[in-house]
């Protein structure tokens, strides 16, 4: 447990900005909270009840509430209710002082004395959702109950709720309560692959009005994604690396009062060029800078002959990460010539800092609005890693992405769509086979279903393939690669067919030393006729065939959410083989716990006993993730499945798992998934006298373009009932060194 008490005075609250407040940087009028002079709660008042109470008070008091027209007055509004009623309450921007902050103080006093406290915070999202925030303190750790509630037909309604221990807390000299943890919510895991992260950075301290407002009407509307404004240097006439296309996507909204209408490509292989007018372009960068044609020229590709600007908006490869720091004005200077100096920090919550940088901006104010004057980055904030940020791309390195021509001429390309819907239709009766008349169509093909699409691709001389099914026609692509290796022009296309009943036509395309994939995707209207979703190609980095015959393929620039390598086994396992691997070693992992990087037998099981290990034991057993109650595994249940698949005893469970007397449960331990790491198939097996098997099973790593990286000897105990014990494991690299496991060791 991280404790950094920085600040003698004040103690903050835990506050989620988990949700988003829309539209506070356009309102710049609206007034600070009253003083809250708080009323001592009632005990029958709950945070719910009340909440009912002062948002349906607000609905028929401000009807534009509930469209959201003043986001930012309303919830100033609601807090500020709640704070008379004694509650502790903010927004979910820090865009409105906390109320009754004396209230956070003392919970965080209590927090840094090790004693025992509770509170409830109440976070303000929007008219009809907050989310409540029940912390806990005892013995300088803090836990948090996060509570989500949204407003649907006349009453609040729980819409989720998660529970976690906060692995760190502090409380910074700017006045912020941060804390962050991990919550047992599954719902990040499916997203992301990682852990459920939680984090929150509340301003305790109230900040002057005139420093809020400062902020919302010069630094919020611009802030610190997708430009650089406030991220470099400069000045006014010397504008060194400030980037001019994305201020004319700042400010375009603002001039025209609509969304700029340039852009990008729904492809993400195509980057669209604009060509726009010079009065347009040059009219909306000069709402915020005073600088003449001639420097906007020279800084940006202007064509003189056509009287325009060359736009290209943000692409695919261009994309932030969306948890972003924000700006905060805390100090500022009215200078005589009529600017305004304004000391701004970055508040990154996700970073878990109220100061991840400071910057000093200036601001030239007038009758028809203002200019951005200069900016400069100050000393003395923490080392920041900008590493949300991107620039947009160089000319040089716009062409390298988009500027290739596919290697298929446009009718080419017409030309294969055709024959991949002719494909289509020879397997659209299987998508079509369970479709009954008036009635919803089924959302996934069987595993039958499936092997009858490919078998009837394969059959009409198609490689074809889905998942867990042998590839068709494997040979085509054994002929594509020899070509491709002898510098020979050739192509070779893949049918995939897919469980949420779509079909995937990927073709191969090696010319003249050029590597592309033409991707066609293809989906069923409601007749079972086939149709083209998505049509687009791709310059590929390298191909590859392995020894055991994986095929290999890396995109030059990986597509967002897909794995460096994406691959195929095109010679498949034997159907024993395949049944062991499934059975055996497809719900293990060789980076979360060393029960497959170390050798171990059953006299020394203990030595690989891990709490991440239990949620993939659970998963073989149950076919189900862990569904933990306040992040807690009652022990039977753990102990049951750990004893089962390991030769280990209660005690040298409790010993190392967390085992907690008091609850008689286990926390569950949330492993960090891995997006892309190396898995195993059994190559061979043996059957004991004594009824165990031993597996023969190679390291499969396609990142490293190796079908055996290291080759493991597993030893398994069937049951009668169908379940199974792990008695042993050795491992021997091959290829690769064997994967480090960054798991928490058995305790000793």
């Amino acid at each position: 447990m991280k404790n950094i008490r920085k600040h003698p005075l004040f103690i903050l609250l835990h506050l989620s900005i988990f949700l988003l407040l829309s539209g506070c940087g356009a309102d710049s009028s609206v007034s600070e909270p009253p003083a809250a002079s708080a009323e001592a709660p009632r005990r029958e008042d709950t945070l719910l009840s009340l909440c009912q109470e002062i948002y349906e008070e607000t609905a028929q008091n401000r009807a534009s509430a509930i469209h959201e027209t003043e986001t930012l007055s309303v919830v100033q509004e609601i807090t500020g209710k709640l704070g008379v009623r004694g509650i502790t309450a903010i927004d979910g921007e820090n865009q409105v002082d906390m109320t009754n902050p004396q209230q956070m103080h003392a919970f965080i006093d209590a927090l840094d004395r090790k004693e025992t406290a509770d509170l409830s915070v109440a976070v303000v999202s929007a008219y009809d959702r907050f989310t409540e925030y029940d912390l806990h303190a005892e013995k300088g750790a803090l836990s948090v109950v996060k509570t989500y509630y949204q407003y649907l037909e006349g009453a609040f309604e729980n819409r989720f709720s998660v529970s976690f221990p906060a692995d760190s807390w502090q409380y910074t000299d700017e006045g912020y309560f941060i804390f962050a943890g991990k919550s047992s919510s599954a719902q990040s895991l499916v997203l992301t692959m990682s852990d459920d992260a939680e984090f929150a950075a509340w301003r305790v301290d109230p900040l002057p009005a005139q420093y809020r407002e400062w902020n919302r009407r010069y630094v919020l509307p611009v802030g610190y994604g997708q430009n650089n404004l406030f991220l470099v240097d400069w000045t006014e006439n010397a504008y060194q690396d400030l980037d001019f296309y994305d201020l004319f996507d700042k400010f375009y909204p603002q001039v025209f009062k609509q969304a700029a209408p340039y852009t990008a490509s729904k492809d993400a292989a195509v980057g669209a060029v604009y060509q726009i007018p010079e009065r347009e372009f040059e009219q909306v960068l000069s709402l915020h800078l005073r600088m003449d044609a001639e420097t906007l020229r020279a800084k940006t590709r202007y064509l003189e002959d056509a009287g325009a600007y060359v736009y290209r908006p943000r692409g695919f490869y261009e994309v932030e990460y969306p948890n972003l720091p924000y700006p905060e004005v805390v100090g500022g200077t009215e200078n005589e010539d009529g600017t305004l100096t304004l000391l701004v920090n970055a508040v990154y919550p996700a970073r878990e800092t109220s100061r991840a940088f400071s910057h000093e901006l200036v601001v030239r104010p007038d009758a028809h609005g203002f200019q951005y004057v200069s900016n400069r980055a100050l000393p003395g904030g923490q080392d920041c890693d900008m590493g949300w940020h991107t620039d947009r791309l160089t000319e040089d390195a716009w062409e390298e992405v988009y500027g290739q021509a596919c290697l298929l001429t446009e009718a080419q390309q017409t030309q294969l769509e055709e024959d991949v819907l002719t494909a289509a239709g020879q397997v659209s009766a299987v998508f079509q086979a369970d479709v009954s008349e008036g009635e919803p169509t089924p959302s996934r093909l069987t595993r039958e279903q499936c092997e009858e699409a490919v078998s009837l691709l394969g059959n009409s001389g198609f490689v074809s393939t889905a998942k867990d099914v042998p590839m068709k026609n494997p040979e085509q692509i054994e002929v594509f690669y020899a070509d491709y290796r002898e510098q020979r022009s050739s192509q070779a296309t893949v049918f995939q067919v897919n469980a949420d009943r779509t079909l995937d036509a990927l073709t191969f395309l090696h010319e003249d030393g050029k590597l592309q994939a033409y991707y066609i995707g293809v989906s069923f209207r409601a007749d079972g006729t086939p149709k083209t979703k998505e049509a687009r190609f791709r310059t590929l980095a390298s191909v590859d065939l392995t020894p055991k015959g994986y095929f290999i393929y890396a995109y030059k620039e990986t597509p967002q959410y897909a794995a460096f390598c994406q691959y195929w086994r095109i010679r498949p396992l034997s159907d024993a083989c395949r049944e062991l691997t499934e059975k055996y070693i497809r719900g293990l992992s060789y980076v979360n716990y060393n029960m497959l990087v170390t050798d171990w037998d059953s006299g020394h099981a203990e030595t690989i006993l891990t709490p991440s290990m239990y949620e993939d034991l659970c998963r073989i057993h149950t076919g189900q993730a862990p569904e933990p109650q306040n992040g807690q595994i009652p022990a039977d249940q753990y102990e049951q499945i750990m004893m089962l698949y390991l030769p280990v005893n209660r005690e040298q469970i409790r010993a190392v798992c967390g085992y907690d007397e008091k609850t008689h449960s286990y926390p569950y331990e949330v492993v960090m998934h891995r997006q892309y790491p190396p898995f195993g198939e059994v190559t061979d097996y043996m059957e004991n006298p004594d009824g165990t098997i031993t597996l023969t099973v190679d390291g499969v790593w396609v990142e490293k373009g190796t079908d055996c990286a290291f080759t493991n000897t597993i030893v398994v105990q069937p049951f009668e009932d169908g379940a199974f014990r792990y008695l042993s494991n050795s491992i021997e690299p091959k290829d690769t060194a064997i994967p480090y496991s960054d798991a928490r060791p058995a305790a000793q």
